[in-house]
């Protein structure tokens, strides 16, 4: 999924006047922040890291059938940017879910860094 697809299935399920900037910039912050505390620590993707600039063609980090996940952040943000206190608790769950529900995926299919640890003290 591309930037501009995520932005116009959000704003296809949450129409609002926000700027397209903001919310690709959203998107940015959210797949810097996924591959940061949880992509990164596993074998082969060392080097998938999001790009330094987005643009509406950039494509996203996560795949089909998990990017449902950049839509529902979109409208999660919107509704933190909106006020809407109600809003923003049906879409932090539905945001919530989407994400364990990768997380979930991911960790089933691939594998961890393999890691040294050391046990005990000095020798």
């Amino acid at each position: 999924m591309t930037v501009n697809q995520a932005i116009e299935r959000a704003d296809a399920l949450y129409p609002n006047v926000l700027p397209f900037t903001l919310k690709m910039q959203w998107l940015k912050e959210l797949d810097e922040k996924v591959f940061t505390e949880f992509i990164s620590s596993y074998e082969g993707y060392e080097k998938r890291a999001p790009e330094k600039e987005y643009t509406p063609l950039t494509k996203l980090l996560i795949d089909e059938p998990f990017c449902s996940i950049y839509v529902r952040y979109i409208c999660l943000q919107a509704d933190i940017m909106n006020g809407d206190t109600a809003g923003y608790k049906n879409s932090a769950s539905l945001f919530n879910s989407a994400y364990l529900s990768f997380m979930n995926h991911f960790n089933r299919t691939n594998f961890i860094k393999k890691r040294k640890i050391r046990i005990g003290g000095e020798c």
